[in-house]
């Protein structure tokens, strides 16, 4: 990644990608080409924030996961192993 400073910035990547997750009627394959894409993201040092209801794909694609109900973080799991149904007791 190339950073220039001063008021003109080059950035080759963001430092940030943010995600929702993708609605039922898309295609395996898109679905398929953003988790990869996603991926090499993240091996490239990119943050990825990933919006879903699904806690399926929370748990398979996240390091770091906060919970929401109601506009509010109601919790935040970091290195924890985490469970569906304690995922669901906090939303």
């Amino acid at each position: 990644m190339r950073v220039a400073a001063g008021p003109r910035m080059n950035l080759t990547l963001p430092f940030v990608a943010i995600a929702q997750q993708p609605a039922p009627v898309f295609d395996p394959t898109v679905i398929e080409a953003r988790d990869q894409e996603a991926k090499a993201l993240k091996e490239e040092g990119v943050a990825i924030i990933l919006m879903s209801t699904e806690p399926e794909t929370v748990l398979a694609e996240s390091d770091r996961i906060l919970v929401m109900s109601k506009g509010r973080v109601t919790r935040e799991f970091i290195h924890e192993r985490v469970t569906k149904d304690l995922l669901l007791e906090f939303a």
